[in-house]
Formats: C-alpha cells, sequence, structure tokens
C-alpha cells in the first residue's frame, strides 16, 4: 500500500468529476458487454454489511465514485468474499482501490461490476473530508422521491445515488429476527469446509441485533417521507463491538452513533442511496456523508 501525504497530488486532486445534480445521470453510459475484464479504479464510498451466500460465508457490496476519467460516475462492485481478501486488499471506506472486474451477469443495473477479489489492490486512504469533498460534493442530488420523479416524467429509476435530507427525523431501531433457515444451512455447510491452508474455517457470522431505518423528509416539496433500511457494514459493526450492552444501552449507542454524530446540527450530512434489485421501487441507506457544516 502507498502511503497518502501532501505531495499526492493525484489522490488529493481528482481528475474533475461532471456535476451530476439530478442522479438519474450519474453512472457510466456503458458497460462493456464482450469484453473479458476491465480495470477499475474508484473512491470507495460504501461497504454493506456481509450476509451469507451460498460460495461464501460472508459477502459485501461496495460502491463508490470512479477515479478513472473516461469512465465517470457511480461504480457497484457486487458479491466481494470479505474473508478471501489477503490483508493488502482488506480495503473501507474512502480508500482507493483498483480491480479487475466483469459486467454482472443477471444484475440489469448499468453501474454493477463482479470484480476478481485476487487482483484487489489498495491504493491510498483519503482521510479528512477537504480531501473527499472534491470527489463527492459534484454528485450531490436533489431527490429521488416519487413525487419528483412523477414531476420529472423520469421512466429509469437511478441505482446509486447522494441524497442531501430536508430533515433527520429519526433513527427506528427493530429487532432483528435471526438469519432465514436457508441463510443458516449455508453457514453451516461453509463451516464444515478449510481454507487452502488446511485450516478449519473461523466462527460462523453472526447477525446484528438491530435493523436501523432512517426516517426523513427529502427535498422534494411533497415528499411524503421515507423511511429506509440502513445496510452499512459499521452500523452492524458497531454492534458487534458493543454486544456486551443490554437493548436498550445498545439502543442509546446506535442513536448517538448516527443521529447526535452523523447528522449532527455541525455536520451537512447526505445518504448513499442504493435501489434494490428485488423491489426496484425501494432504496436503502448504504452509508452516510457527514463532512462539517460549513
Amino acid at each position: 500500500m502507498t502511503q497518502l501525504d501532501l505531495s499526492d497530488l493525484t489522490a488529493l486532486n481528482p481528475e474533475p468529476q461532471p456535476a451530476a445534480p439530478e442522479p438519474w445521470a450519474s453512472g457510466p453510459e456503458h458497460r462493456p458487454v464482450a469484453e473479458p475484464l476491465t480495470r477499475l479504479r474508484l473512491l470507495v464510498t460504501v461497504k454493506t454489511a456481509p450476509h451469507p451466500t451460498d460460495r461464501h460465508e460472508q459477502t459485501v457490496y461496495a460502491a463508490g465514485i470512479s477515479a478513472d476519467p473516461f469512465r465517470p460516475g457511480w461504480i457497484r462492485l457486487t458479491s466481494i468474499p470479505i474473508r478471501e481478501l489477503g490483508p493488502d486488499a482488506a480495503f473501507g471506506t474512502y480508500d482507493i482501490i483498483s480491480v479487475d472486474a466483469r459486467p454482472a451477469d443477471g444484475d440489469p443495473r448499468r453501474q454493477s461490476w463482479r470484480p476478481l477479489p485476487h487482483t484487489l489492490v489498495r491504493e491510498h486512504h483519503l482521510k479528512r473530508w477537504q480531501w473527499r469533498q472534491p470527489w463527492l460534493d459534484p454528485h450531490l442530488g436533489e431527490s429521488v422521491c416519487p413525487p419528483r420523479r412523477d414531476h420529472l416524467g423520469q421512466p429509469d429509476l437511478p441505482t446509486l445515488a447522494l441524497v442531501r435530507p430536508r430533515r433527520v427525523d429519526g433513527l427506528l431501531l427493530t429487532p432483528h429476527p435471526g438469519w432465514t433457515t436457508e441463510q443458516s444451512r449455508r453457514l453451516e455447510a461453509y463451516a464444515d469446509r478449510f481454507d487452502p491452508d488446511g485450516r478449519q474455517n473461523r466462527g460462523a457470522l453472526r447477525p446484528p441485533r438491530f435493523i436501523g431505518a432512517y426516517a426523513y423528509l427529502c427535498t422534494t416539496r411533497d415528499c411524503p417521507g421515507h423511511r429506509q433500511t440502513i445496510l452499512d457494514w459499521e452500523f452492524v459493526a458497531l454492534q458487534h463491538r458493543l454486544a456486551g450492552l443490554p437493548d436498550d444501552r445498545l439502543r442509546t449507542a446506535l442513536r448517538t452513533a448516527y443521529l447526535d454524530r452523523l447528522c449532527g446540527p455541525d455536520r451537512d450530512p447526505a445518504f448513499y442511496l442504493g435501489r434494490s434489485t428485488s423491489r426496484p421501487e425501494v432504496y436503502d441507506v448504504l452509508g452516510v456523508y457527514w463532512p462539517p457544516r460549513r
């Protein structure tokens, strides 16, 4: 990994990003169909919480802004087996990474790519907000609210967007029901496997104690209000770190972190939104953009 310092002008001064005041326009215009592999470079802005799949115990989805001036817009990386990444390839939010990828088969969302995990390289980390904002502020959109879509007559829905709320009303917390029967079956099957070095796989993936959702109003005049589920990796990771707390104290800790801190009066928050494949009209909160209020 290359260490970032003030001399790294590539990281601190990205290629100019085209403004995207309407999130419907955000994202690469085309994905190659016949091209076997494409080298992608992006600033990761969100990473979803891991979940069980058929082939891997833990997979995550990541998304971010392209660092390639010839392929501007949003990029989504699907089905990344997070435990199979080497130490040099482990990545987090606001890391600049590069990876070989193919267009995600069967995913109609044009920003979706399936990466080859062993080709992933973590290049830099943008630690300060003043380094991140030139990348992201041009992509702040107004709204993906149904009344706004109807007014503009947009037939297509954006699949990724960065939307600033007019007002955040609360953080809703409900108990997680636990893994489904099918997910539990997958985890049991994975526990019997061994890694390439002959070591048995580590403990099974635990579900979080709470499902969170933001309640907010967007900037659309007739907005009826939104309640969107939080899929953020860090929301689940915080619950695991505080596993020893009773339910009432854990609720307080989550509200302190995700309301008082991320959406506090000294911040200018916006939500990274992602559209569901199974329910195209539904958006989830993939993460929070929370630079200091100017």
